[in-house]
């Protein structure tokens, strides 16, 4: 049997929401918010969609609150996506991003060209990476067993 999944468009504190609903063969629902606010609620196909449309009501003050920390996490910088004044961490420590010519860390800051942002960022990040574990191993070669290295 074929279950299709259905859209529909709910407002919850002022926020219009696209709701994603998914009937399975399953015996619970459970509701998520994904990174673009998209609510999904998956169903089993048996309850229907009203019954899954009424869940989502019952949880719309969970809803709420997630959107909320979701809005207070973005305005403090942190979220989806590369963006000026976007807070990055690195080795534990907060770096706020801006843009420049190459990636590199200046201050509490960490500059990554604008055009290729998430490509040069990962690279760098690899590189970086790949020193870190060389620079361990060396250090501690006297204490790692022969057949790991």
């Amino acid at each position: 049997m074929y279950l299709k999944k259905t859209t529909e468009t709910v407002m919850i504190d002022g926020h219009e929401l696209r709701v994603e609903l998914s009937p399975e063969n399953r015996r619970t629902i459970s509701l998520s918010i994904g990174r673009t606010r998209i609510v999904g609620i998956k169903y089993p196909a048996w309850a229907g969609k009203k019954a899954a449309m009424s869940f989502l009501d019952k949880k719309r003050d969970w809803v709420s609150r997630c959107l909320r920390e979701a809005s207070d996490a973005s305005e403090k910088g942190f979220g989806p996506g590369l963006h000026e004044g976007r807070m990055l961490l690195y080795k534990g420590k907060p770096y706020r991003v801006s843009f420049g010519l190459a990636v590199e860390i200046q201050g509490d800051g960490i500059i990554v060209p604008k055009e290729t942002a998430q490509g040069a960022l990962e690279d760098w990040y690899r590189g970086e990476s790949e020193k870190m574990v060389g620079e361990f191993l060396e250090k501690n070669k006297a204490r790692i067993p022969r057949c790991v290295i």
